[in-house]
């Protein structure tokens, strides 16, 4: 670490739940600077991956502690997978999973003062459960997505504040599969959690796992739709992924246990190469095994039934 560095004249401290940038950018702007001009003092490139040393610097001159700045902000990962990174205490390899520079957020909790919740940072925990509606990642005056490049939580990088009409109504569906995500990355329930069907065997997988299944299931709205190896990176607005994700629970239902042979028509529907991605990228056994099974059932061709009188004396090729 620097010599040179010393702690930021004001003190900041988080508030619950809070996301790691979101803290950063009110650090900076309580002591008259930017995100941008923070991570520029540190030495620091980008703000939306960090190194573990970048974490340390960040850590030392805002004085929190370095082991929950490093949960709560996205870090490169060890080199042992591809493309994998960490947060929340978990690896994470699809390139959608998390939103990284996009960054998304609920109008009404910035009006009451709430903090930007770490969990925003997901992309598919696309719905605030505080008050049931759709999260947004553009200013509702200038219609430009936002950026942690802005000025402060609440004001848009074009000087006016995220007051500016309404998020959609989140469907019910939707706020249980936000809450199951949030349970999945906590690792504990809420007294508000609801049930739902799911395939069972999600419990099994990582939540990146499970978005990676859901875009690959979900992302086509018809069949043979040409999906851009560009599009299947890019993350996602959440009225998207709350497409990609109805679509998919709908044809995951449809779908079952895989012992039925995949039908022609479900065949177009599925993005077959994020399923191979995933069988290969997957940062879990279980996610990659899923990716196996799933990209198997999809090549699997049905078996031709026998009909008609078989020649006499002519065996079977296929016992």
């Amino acid at each position: 670490m620097r010599h040179d560095l010393q702690p930021l004249p004001v003190r900041v401290m988080p508030q619950n739940g809070e996301s790691g940038l979101a803290f950063l950018l009110r650090a900076a702007q309580r002591n008259g600077m930017t995100l941008q001009v923070l991570f520029a003092w540190l030495g620091i490139g980008q703000s939306q991956i960090v190194t573990p040393d970048a974490v340390a610097r960040l850590a030392w001159v805002t004085e929190v502690p370095r082991s929950w700045l490093e949960t709560c902000m996205v870090t490169r990962g060890d080199g042992s997978r591809h493309r994998c990174c960490a947060w929340a205490d978990a690896s994470w390899a699809c390139a959608l999973a998390l939103r990284g520079s996009r960054p998304q957020f609920c109008p009404a909790c910035l009006r009451e003062g709430r903090a930007c919740q770490a969990m925003w940072e997901l992309s598919g925990a696309f719905a605030c459960l505080q008050h049931g509606a759709l999260l947004c990642d553009t200013c509702g005056h200038c219609g430009r997505p936002l950026s942690w490049q802005r000025p402060s939580i609440d004001v848009c990088c074009c000087g006016h504040y995220f007051s500016k009409g309404q998020s959609p109504i989140a469907e019910k569906q939707h706020l249980a599969w936000t809450e199951y995500l949030l349970f999945k990355v906590n690792g504990r329930p809420t007294s508000s959690m609801p049930t739902w069907s799911h395939p069972a065997w999600f419990n099994h997988l990582s939540v990146d796992g499970i978005i990676t299944i859901v875009h690959a299931v979900g992302v086509r709205e018809k069949p043979n739709m040409r999906v851009s190896g560009a599009s299947a990176r890019a993350v996602p607005t959440p009225l998207a992924m709350c497409g990609f994700v109805s679509r998919a629970l709908d044809r995951l239902d449809v779908m079952g246990t895989l012992n039925r042979p995949c039908s022609g028509e479900m065949r177009c529907l599925i993005y077959e190469q994020g399923l191979e991605r995933l069988a290969v990228h997957g940062v879990m056994q279980a996610d990659r095994d899923a990716g196996r099974r799933l990209s198997a059932w999809l090549k699997a061709v049905p078996e031709a039934r026998i009909t008609g009188r078989r020649p006499r004396k002519q065996l079977e090729l296929f016992p």
